[in-house]
C-alpha cells in the first residue's frame, strides 16, 4: 500500500476522534439546557470547598467594616453572606423575613452585601441585630464572589472554607441552607410544674 494511504488513514482516525469529543461536549451541554433555571444559577458563584475571599464593605454610616476570615476565634461557626441588588425587588422582600434570622441561629454572623447603585432603598436588615450590612464600590465583590444572579447566598465557615451557595428567594431556603450544612439550633422548652 502507498504511504498517500496511510496518511489518508491516520488523519481519518484524527478527525473521527476529534468528532467524538465534540459529540461528548454537545451531550453536556445539551444536559445543562435541561437542568432547571434555579439549578444552573446555583452552580454559579465560588466553589464550595474553596476559600472565601476577604470583602471590605462600605457601612450604611460611611464606615468601613472588613468582613475577613480566620483570624482570632470569636465564638463565631459561619457566615451567610448574602448578596443583592438595589434593583432587585425579591430582594426588598427577603429582607424583611430575614431580619430577625440571627435570633434563631446564635453562632452563625449574617452579612448582607448590597450592590452600589444609587439611590438604595432602606432595607429591614439595615438595623436588625446581627447583621453586617454594606455596599462595594462598582460591585467588586459581587464580580469578586463571581454572583451574576440575586438574591445570592454564601455560608462561609469561621475557617474562611464555603461550606454551601444557592440562589434564595425566601426564608425558608435560607433555613434550608444553615440546617444541611450546620447543626440546628437547638431549643430547650421547660414545662411549668413538670417533674425533671
Amino acid at each position: 500500500m502507498s504511504d498517500a494511504f496511510w496518511v489518508s488513514y491516520v488523519l481519518l482516525w484524527i478527525l473521527v476522534a476529534g468528532l467524538l469529543g465534540l459529540v461528548l461536549l454537545l451531550y453536556r451541554q445539551f444536559g445543562m439546557s435541561y437542568l432547571a433555571p434555579h439549578t444552573q444559577v446555583s452552580m454559579q458563584g465560588l466553589d464550595v470547598g474553596s476559600r472565601a475571599p476577604a470583602v471590605a464593605l462600605e457601612g450604611l454610616d460611611g464606615a468601613e467594616r472588613g468582613l475577613t476570615w480566620g483570624g482570632t476565634p470569636n465564638g463565631l461557626r459561619a457566615r451567610l453572606m448574602v448578596f443583592a441588588l438595589p434593583s432587585c425587588s425579591i430582594c426588598v422582600d427577603l429582607a424583611g423575613e430575614l431580619q430577625t434570622l440571627p435570633e434563631q441561629w446564635h453562632g452563625v454572623e449574617f452579612a448582607w452585601v448590597d450592590g452600589s447603585a444609587k439611590p438604595r432603598p432602606d432595607r429591614p436588615v439595615d438595623d436588625a441585630p446581627g447583621w453586617t450590612v454594606g455596599t462595594v464600590p462598582d460591585d467588586a465583590a459581587h464580580e469578586q464572589w463571581d454572583v451574576s444572579a440575586v438574591p445570592f447566598a454564601f455560608l462561609v465557615a469561621a475557617d474562611g472554607v464555603i461550606v454551601s451557595k444557592r440562589l434564595i428567594n425566601s426564608r425558608r431556603d435560607v433555613e434550608d441552607q444553615l440546617a444541611e450544612a450546620l447543626p440546628a439550633p437547638r431549643v430547650i422548652t421547660v414545662e411549668r410544674g413538670a417533674a425533671p
